[in-house]
């Protein structure tokens, strides 16, 4: 039976085998792998560059010392990687028979990339205290791309005698340790032990992923009642008061100044939706990935019914030609429908999250906003507007806005599950 489409990693090793075959000559000229490799290291080069210029030109120093138990491991570990990447790229040049230009140029950007790295983890420790998380974010895509090219490598006739296989095997080995010294936890470091910084600025990239910052929380409320500081520092500086204030009210006064000029009429959605256009950005991306993710399981345990069928098939007629399809098919089926939920999970946590905190901002920036205006009214403006309406628009009327931050993006997420939803009946 075709499953093709499900072995997407053995199709690349068969590929790959097949060209080795067909012409030895050219057995590096179809690298099947190199665009895992290249593509990352290209994101994140942009990446490095946006951040190291964002540090160096608007970042302010902490003026506390680096974590040198992390800093010097994490930078050894990532200098020997870009020794492994030189390594590939001499055995590339040096081989007798010719050398693939996609796997050449893969090896440059993935150079360049870490590179790239030890640059942005050299300034990172100096204005912030936590692990950054440019750095955590590609090794942990580098570690995942450097895995099925080792792995492609490795089932191919002479993989295991090619000094390319060392040297990727090296390379992953190097990518496994620099994740693992990233994502250690420095809560018991001096550095952030003498910040005095809140829980969630010194919570990591996967820390605050997986909400593990709030553990303690737990924890501690399942021992005894909670109280003020137990909770405290356990949200993102911005959601407080003055900081959503002042990012909301520095745009609606800029927005009324410009529109009194022309004779227009304000629009408080306009400027909301402009001032937190990031946010939207990532509840956006978040909605449309859980919205595809959710048609992933399905298709998934229909490959997974077909394979256990062929077996059923194979046993019942009894006939030679009626192969059933292979056991790792079942076994990459089962560990993918596994992923495929554990990936829903997370992306829906982390929608509610990133929705729940926008609404609480916005919430909080317009409450403060209304409160300020009552404050300002002259008094031919107080009998126009009772107490009880300035009361009205601060308890019931910014409520909507936490309500409507979870249902907006389905206007964009429903037609597009609409039309996967067609797609699939075809």
């Amino acid at each position: 039976m075709p499953i093709s489409s499900i072995q997407f990693i053995p199709t690349l090793t068969q590929s790959h085998t097949q060209s080795h075959n067909h012409n030895n000559k050219h057995k590096y000229k179809h690298n099947p792998t190199s665009i895992l490799l290249t593509l990352p290291a290209a994101l994140a080069s942009i990446a490095y560059v946006f951040r190291i210029h964002q540090l160096l030109s608007r970042g302010t120093k902490h003026n506390l010392d680096r974590s040198w138990a992390i800093y010097f491991p994490s930078q050894l570990v990532a200098l020997v990687a870009c020794v492994t990447i030189v390594a590939r790229a001499v055995t590339l040049s040096n081989q007798d028979d010719g050398y693939s230009p996609a796997a050449m140029t893969s090896t440059v950007v993935m150079l360049t990339a870490w590179l790239l790295t030890l640059t942005a983890n050299h300034f990172e420790p100096i204005y912030t205290i936590r692990a950054s998380p440019y750095v955590s974010a590609y090794s942990a895509v580098s570690l995942l791309a450097a895995a099925i090219t080792t792995r492609t490598l490795h089932d191919t006739s002479t993989a295991t005698s090619q000094p390319q296989f060392h040297c990727f095997a090296a390379f992953l080995a190097c990518n496994l340790l620099h994740l693992t010294i990233e994502s250690w936890p420095r809560g018991r470091t001096l550095v952030q032990q003498q910040s005095h910084a809140s829980r969630y600025d010194t919570a990591n990239l996967f820390s605050r992923l997986s909400f593990h910052f709030l553990q303690h929380v737990v924890s501690l409320g399942y021992r005894r009642p909670l109280a003020f500081e137990d909770v405290d520092g356990l949200m993102p500086g911005y959601i407080r008061t003055a900081q959503s204030y002042t990012h909301l009210a520095q745009r609606w006064e800029a927005h009324v100044s410009k529109h009194h000029a022309t004779e227009q009429a304000p629009s408080l959605w306009n400027v909301i939706m402009a001032a937190y256009a990031r946010q939207w950005g990532r509840i956006m991306v978040l909605c449309l990935l859980q919205a595809g993710m959710m048609y992933v399981s399905p298709q998934l345990l229909g490959k997974l019914l077909d394979f256990v069928q062929s077996y059923k098939a194979t046993s019942t007629t009894g006939e030679k030609e009626a192969v059933p399809d292979p056991l790792a098919l079942g076994v990459i089926l089962a560990f993918g429908l596994f992923v495929a939920s554990l990936v829903v999970t997370f992306v829906s946590a982390q929608y509610y999250a990133e929705t729940t905190n926008l609404g609480i901002e916005i919430r909080t920036a317009l409450v403060a906003m209304v409160y300020r205006k009552s404050l300002r009214l002259s008094a031919g403006a107080r009998q126009k507007s009772t107490a009880g309406e300035i009361s009205n628009h601060m308890s019931v009327d910014v409520e909507r806005w936490p309500q409507a931050t979870g249902l907006m993006p389905m206007v964009v997420s429903v037609p597009f599950e609409i039309a996967i939803a067609i797609w699939l009946c075809k």
